[in-house]
């Protein structure tokens, strides 16, 4: 051994556990000293520092402990030649070997330390030592250097002192001797112990507090750098630029907090539709596989996570890696990782590793290992149904039934389970085997007081029960589209609702329409309110015309959510109604008048006159009595009073043929819209004109009720006629151009108004024309039941009134 203790080339380790062995060996210990004394080489100088060593870990005994004698009396000379050797290294590593002898060691090195005679650096080397020897009587020879004449002794002690009381450094002398040592020289043993726990607590505290100020320093700094990356990541434009900046960060990067953010932003950059299914997939799925395996789970999960948002066609030939990781990986966070890729990639093959996670012991397992699991279970067995045969579902399904947990919180586990069972019964080829081991706990979870397991019970039922399923679901106790226990269910249990009257929608008949009808009344989530609108229509769609008209009936009276089913039940009674006329059928007049009036006013509801006026045009065509058609002229009249289309004025002039001879109170209405629209405005102007024109000037004079109102409507055509030809020459005298549709309307307005010349001729030529057109019509007075002075005085204050709008000085 001692051969081996002194060999060079033999490893360190192993000299110094041969050297503590001979330790242990009385005999051996003059070999040892032997060596202590030996000067003649570096490697002997090595041996005396391993066999420094060797002393100082021979145990972990408290150095306070002054009873203890770790070592012989005979190894103190040679370590004390060792401490004072003058060699760093060795001169340290005999100080703390020094510690363990005990046996006068500290009154040797207080003798030391206070010796003026003895050289600087054997003084320094004795205080090295001293300090390790932690008591009262240590630190009063050490305070009583704060004095000493050699300024690099006092600030030795001082450093000393500091470590070994847990004292600010630098040392503050004055205070140290003014009121710490006064303190200590009053202290006994015990209680200078107790002091020092005191004082060693405290810097424990600064310590910590100084690490935790040092950590969220170096976080803020390593945030900063990372949002600087981050930033500059996203302003790459190009996907080979944004993945070759990302790659030096991954590739043969040893920092693992690099490697992490980059595979961060890969996560996040695989969420855009562009990189899941584009090229770059393809250059991702080359690059990312190699850290499946690395060493840092973090690594690891993201690499899963990324790969799992891939399209899967892409990253399908990772499949097998996953699945070997999976098998032997024992973090949970990956786990989940690795289960989630392998459930999105659709593996067979780790469907039986999901199972057997499951069947060893889903309680006891982490709950997202779990719910990834049973997840990664119901999208295999979903999507592979081809592939799946009869035998392994029943397997499948009887494992997943056993495993279904029960503890009241796993809310989330049972919503998992229940997602599962729901993608299996979807399968029609699966349905037995599900029907035989989820229909239970189906039922049973339609009374779990989690939305997110009721839900997806529901949706299972129905594929698994079809028809059957909506007694289950809305009989009393158990009504489901009623949360009559507070405010607070009625919105949690907004999807269990949706998926209640999904299943309505899609087996439900006209028995449900009244409950539809009620909930919706109640609804209070837009979803919810949507799909019943939906269910309802779908419903309706399949009842008789007669039905269908009872239900039309019933919807006229609408609140806000009703009102699409009042529009949408009128659309499908009259699409009815055109079905069974085209196949011969006869259709009770009351259906068709009841379906276009409210088509008709419906269209006026939602400001589409123009198709209003197509279905009472529609309604005319029907076998009634002529007051129901003139009210429907009247309405088409009345549309037309309120819209500039030309379409509809037609329309209303042909009802006003008929209607005047039966109602001439419509002229009252139309004249006064006519009033109410301005000769000044040009617009208005133009309007007032084409009213006149189209359902005035038409009628023959003996539809007229009485002279007197033929005279108002004369008056009215000449004002109108007058006023279009005062903007004809204004417009002739600011542009040179007059407008096309006024000339037209004039020779409307009045027959003897068509002498005016192509609009191309000279402008002075159709001013002359329109002073004509003007001299026309002034050359027949009008009578006037105010006499034509009265008239004549009325132009006069017009004008007058014009002029003085006009002035400046006009407010």
């Amino acid at each position: 051994m001692i051969q081996v203790v002194r060999n060079p080339d033999t490893p360190p380790e192993l000299r110094q556990a041969n050297a503590q062995a001979l330790l242990q060996d009385p005999q051996a210990h003059s070999a040892l000293i032997e060596l202590f004394q030996t000067e003649s080489d570096n490697g002997d100088l090595t041996t005396r520092i391993i066999i420094c060593q060797a002393i100082a870990a021979l145990n972990n005994e408290s150095v306070i402990d002054q009873s203890v004698r770790a070592v012989p009396r005979s190894f103190i000379e040679p370590l004390f030649q060792s401490l004072l050797s003058g060699h760093a290294e060795l001169s340290s590593w005999a100080a703390q070997a020094l510690v363990k002898c005990h046996d006068g060691v500290s009154e040797r090195l207080a003798e030391l330390v206070a010796d003026t005679l003895e050289t600087p650096a054997h003084r320094l080397a004795g205080i090295s030592a001293l300090e390790l020897i932690i008591d009262r009587r240590t630190v009063l020879t050490l305070a009583g250097l704060l004095n000493d004449g050699d300024a690099e002794v006092r600030g030795r002690a001082a450093v000393a002192l500091s470590e070994m009381l847990y004292l600010p450094e630098p040392l503050n002398d004055e205070q140290f001797l003014n009121s710490t040592l006064p303190q200590l020289r009053k202290m006994n043993e015990p209680a200078f112990l107790l002091w020092l726990m005191s004082r060693q607590k405290a810097r424990l505290r600064d310590t910590n507090l100084r690490q935790q100020q040092d950590q969220q320093e170096a976080a803020l700094w390593r945030d900063r750098f990372f949002q600087a990356q981050t930033e500059k990541f996203n302003l790459l434009v190009s996907p080979d630029e944004k993945l070759k900046f990302l790659k030096d960060y991954l590739v043969d990067q040893q920092e693992d907090l690099l490697r992490i953010w980059a595979l961060e932003r890969i996560n996040d950059w695989c969420k855009t539709a562009s990189v899941r299914v584009g090229p770059i997939a393809q250059q991702l799925v080359e690059l990312l596989p190699r850290f499946i395996v690395d060493n840092q789970h973090q690594v690891r999960q993201l690499t899963a996570l990324a790969l799992a948002q891939l399209d899967y066609k892409i990253v399908h030939p990772t499949a097998d890696a996953l699945l070997e990781q999976l098998k032997k990986e024992t973090e949970p966070a990956v786990q989940a990782a690795l289960l989630s890729a392998l459930g999105t990639l659709e593996s067979v093959p780790a469907l039986w590793q999901a199972l057997k996670l499951l069947a060893e012991d889903p309680v006891g397992q982490v709950d997202i290992v779990v719910q990834e699991a049973v997840r990664a279970v119901g999208k295999i067995c979903g999507a592979q149904a081809g592939v799946i045969s009869v035998e392994q579902i029943e397997q499948i399904a009887a494992c997943l039934a056993q495993s279904y947990p029960r503890r009241p919180d796993s809310a989330g586990l049972r919503s998992e389970w229940v997602q599962a069972m729901k993608r299996i019964a979807e399968q029609e080829k699966f349905r037995p085997q599900a029907s035989k081991h989820f229909e239970k706990i189906l039922i049973q979870a339609l009374a779990d007081p989690d939305p997110g397991v009721c839900s997806p019970a529901v949706y299972a039922l129905s594929e698994l029960l079809g028809r059957e399923v909506l007694p289950l679901l809305l009989t009393e106790p158990r009504n489901l589209l009623d949360n009559k226990d507070n405010e607070e269910n009625t919105v949690r249990f907004a999807t269990v609702r949706f998926a209640v009257i999904t299943a309505v929608e899609k087996f439900g008949g006209a028995e449900y329409l009244a409950p539809l009808r009620r909930r919706l009344d109640q609804e209070t989530d837009p979803d919810v309110v949507h799909r019943i609108q939906g269910a309802f229509l779908k419903i309706l769609e399949s009842l008789s015309l007669d039905e269908t008209y009872q239900w039309a009936l019933q919807l006229q009276t609408t609140g806000d959510k009703e009102e699409l089913l009042s529009v949408e039940v009128i659309r499908i009674l009259w699409d009815k109604i055109t079905k069974s006329k085209t196949a011969g059928a006869v259709v009770e007049l009351d259906y068709e008048k009841f379906a276009l009036s409210r088509q008709a006013e419906i269209a006026e509801q939602k400001n589409l006159p123009l198709q209003a006026v197509k279905w009472y045009q529609k309604l005319l065509a029907l076998k009634v009595p002529e007051e129901y058609k003139d009210n429907y002229r009247e309405k088409i009249i009345y549309l037309a009073m309120a819209d500039d289309s030309k379409e509809i004025l037609q329309a209303a002039q042909v009802a006003m043929v008929e209607v005047i001879k039966r109602r001439p109170t419509v002229l009252t209405r139309i004249a006064r819209a006519c009033d109410a629209l301005s000769l000044s405005d040009d617009k208005q102007l133009l309007r007032r004109a084409e009213i006149i024109a189209a359902l005035i000037i038409p009628l023959p004079s003996r539809t007229l009720p009485s002279s007197e109102i033929a005279r108002g409507w004369q008056r009215r055509a000449t004002e109108t006629a007058l006023a279009l030809i005062e903007q004809q020459e204004k417009l002739l005298a600011e542009s040179g151009k007059e407008n096309p549709e006024a000339i037209k309307i004039l020779a409307r307005l009045d027959g003897r108004l068509t002498s005016y010349p192509s609009l191309d001729a000279p402008v002075q030529e159709r001013r002359e024309a329109l002073e004509k057109l003007r001299s026309i019509i002034q050359s027949v007075p009008e009578k006037s039941d105010s006499g034509p002075d009265t008239e004549r005085k009325q132009k006069t204050d017009d004008k007058e009134q014009k002029k003085s709008s006009k002035s400046p000085n006009a407010k």
